[in-house]
C-alpha cells in the first residue's frame, strides 16, 4: 500500500511517499490420514507459520455433527490426535491468530470405517 504524504508551511510545499506495511496472514498447511480406522488413534499434522510476523493463537475444533469427541492436542498445537467412536466423516478445522490480528482458518476431513 502506498500513501502519499504532504507537508508544508507557509512559504513552502512538500510531498513524499510512505510505504505501509499490509501484514500477511498466517500459513496453515494440514496433513493428515484421508481415512482412518474405528477405535485406533488419528493424527492431524499441521504445519503453522506466519511469514511477517509471530503466530499468538492456535485453535482447534470439530465441525462436525457426529457427536464431540476427545482431542489430545500437542503443547506446540500443531497437530490433534483423536479416537474415533464411530464410521463416520469426522471435519475438524484449525485456526492461526497472529500478531497483527490476522486470521487464517483450515480445515480437514477424515474418513472411518467403509
Amino acid at each position: 500500500m502506498l500513501i502519499i504524504a504532504i507537508s508544508s508551511d507557509s512559504s513552502t510545499w512538500s510531498f513524499g511517499q510512505v510505504d505501509v506495511h499490509v501484514n500477511e496472514p498466517p500459513m496453515i498447511t494440514v496433513r493428515s490420514p484421508i481415512e482412518g480406522v474405528f477405535n485406533q488413534t488419528v493424527i492431524i499434522n499441521a504445519s503453522i507459520s506466519d511469514p511477517d510476523g509471530n503466530v499468538t493463537s492456535i485453535i482447534w475444533n470439530q465441525e462436525d455433527e457426529s457427536g464431540p469427541i476427545n482431542m489430545n492436542i500437542s503443547q506446540d498445537k500443531q497437530s490433534m490426535a483423536f479416537i474415533p467412536t464411530q464410521n463416520v466423516t469426522y471435519v475438524f478445522s484449525v485456526e492461526a491468530i497472529d500478531d497483527n490480528g490476522s486470521a487464517t482458518l483450515e480445515s480437514v476431513q477424515v474418513n472411518i470405517g467403509p
